[in-house]
């Protein structure tokens, strides 16, 4: 049997129907009809002008549809069991009256309709679940005692004295869940994807005025993962949860608050003791948090001061290599050091790579720096003091290249090779060939089979 209840335009005192062998009473009531404290069955309910009010103790159940148009509602402070779907073209529940509606259909339910409906108590007991295809809110309980509800791009919201029960694996919000508040302390978000739960709990801290925050968490890659680089988050992802949350806030201020992000052990790889969480913030900055409490299924960020996009794993190794010590005697000395990590790091030495340095011994110190965090290395750099060759001397070198530890071939025919240079020069003597290390500098320095010179000049003529 249908149940057709259009506005009246006639005044009866009592209105009988007859169905599945019960007399179900209704007593016209001011604007509307009143159903007394009875079990009322009906295939479907159409509320088309009127108002219908249900009072406690009432318990109305439909395995069809309920639709409210033309200014239609219902007033319900009874239970209403519906198995087919809500589509509110009207003014759907009035008057904050606290009754329930429960889905417990046995194939996927939706709720629809040009208007949104304001839900006192909703009870999804539906293991194929509740899509929505409008914005609905909750201003008492929301019971997941089977199924999830599914929203879509859509949002189900929970007033300020609202609550979730029961929510768990396999039947928890699947997208956007938004939660008014007014004060600090916690609040949970009992949020998934399509097959695992992984909710958000937040300690909001210094809580002023009211509004709302809004959380949803999807499987696979943070979509800002790659902005502005490659790799921007510093998380590991081969060693992540698959996932990422995204929390944003209205109408109130606050000082911080802690996040702690849940999310199932199958879908963790690497080590979740090891996880960190990173936050996004708009346009195309990625920033470290805080860590707080860590479990095998959990990952606590805290003193959080704005809301975003958020992902959780282990922090990819940063590393820095610099140069082997560079002996030189060029006082402008060029470098470079590098580093395989990801994002790629911001990487300083001082001096810096072109620096013109001091004769003698300078450490470089050089630093890679990303969201990970700081590495460092180091070496020398040793400028030689440079030699002076006379005009008569030549060679295989450039003389600016010519210092303190050089190898140079060279023809010498007189004059002063002076200031610490080294020489390597072949002299034939006797019939036999012989290998001199000279230094001409003011004294003699002779090694294994060098032929004696005066002690400043080389003024004699021998090649290589």
């Amino acid at each position: 049997m249908n149940i057709h209840i259009h506005k009246l335009t006639d005044t009866f005192s009592r209105l009988n129907i007859l169905g599945r062998k019960k007399l179900f009473l209704f007593l016209l009531a001011g604007s509307g009809l009143l159903l007394p404290a009875d079990q009322l069955f009906a295939q479907s309910l159409n509320v088309s002008g009127t108002v219908v009010h249900i009072p406690a103790g009432t318990n109305l159940v439909t395995p069809g549809n309920i639709m409210l148009e033309s200014n239609g509602s219902i007033d319900n402070s009874g239970v209403i069991q519906i198995q087919g779907d809500w589509i509110n073209n009207a003014n759907g529940l009035i008057n904050s009256s606290p009754g329930e509606v429960v889905f417990n259909g046995t194939s996927s339910q939706a709720v629809s309709g040009t208007s949104s409906t304001t839900f006192y108590n909703l009870t999804l007991d539906n293991g194929s679940g509740l899509v929505l295809n409008t914005n609905e809110m909750v201003d008492g309980t929301l019971d997941f005692t089977n199924g999830k509800i599914t929203t879509g791009s859509n949002t189900i919201a929970v007033g300020l004295g609202g609550t979730v029960t029961n929510a768990a694996t396999g039947k928890y919000v699947y997208g956007n869940l938004e939660k008014f508040l007014n004060a600090s302390g916690s609040k949970n978000f009992e949020i998934g994807d399509v097959s695992i739960y992984a909710p958000v709990n937040l300690l909001m801290n210094g809580v002023t005025g009211s509004g709302s925050v809004t959380a949803s968490t999807a499987s696979g890659v943070a979509p800002n993962e790659n902005n502005p680089v490659v790799n921007a988050s510093g998380i590991d992802q081969n060693a992540r949860a698959n996932r990422y949350w995204s929390l944003t806030q209205a109408g109130f201020t606050f000082s911080d608050y802690d996040a702690t992000f849940n999310y199932d052990a199958g879908e963790a790889t690497g080590n979740p003791l090891n996880y960190v969480v990173r936050k996004f913030d708009l346009p195309s900055n990625w920033i470290a948090t805080t860590t707080g409490t860590v479990t095998s299924t959990s990952t606590q960020a805290t003193g959080l001061t704005s809301f975003s996009e958020f992902e959780v794993g282990e922090p990819n190794a940063l590393s820095i290599s610099c140069p082997g010590d560079i002996t030189t005697c060029n006082p402008v000395v060029t470098f470079s050091a590098s580093s395989p990590s990801q994002p790629s790091p911001l990487i300083t030495c001082t001096p810096s790579s072109g620096s013109t340095f001091p004769q003698g011994t300078t450490i470089v110190n050089c630093s890679a720096d990303n969201i990970n965090g700081s590495s460092s290395c180091s070496f020398n750099v040793n400028v030689q003091t440079s030699s002076t060759a006379a005009s008569s001397a030549t060679s295989n070198a450039l003389y600016g290249q010519i210092c303190l530890g050089s190898t140079v071939t060279l023809t010498a025919n007189g004059g002063l090779l002076g200031n610490g240079a080294s020489w390597c020069i072949c002299y034939n003597y006797s019939g036999r060939q012989w290998q001199s290390s000279i230094l001409c500098a003011g004294r003699r320095k002779l090694r294994h089979n060098c032929m004696p010179v005066r002690n400043d000049k080389c003024n004699f003529s021998a090649s290589c």
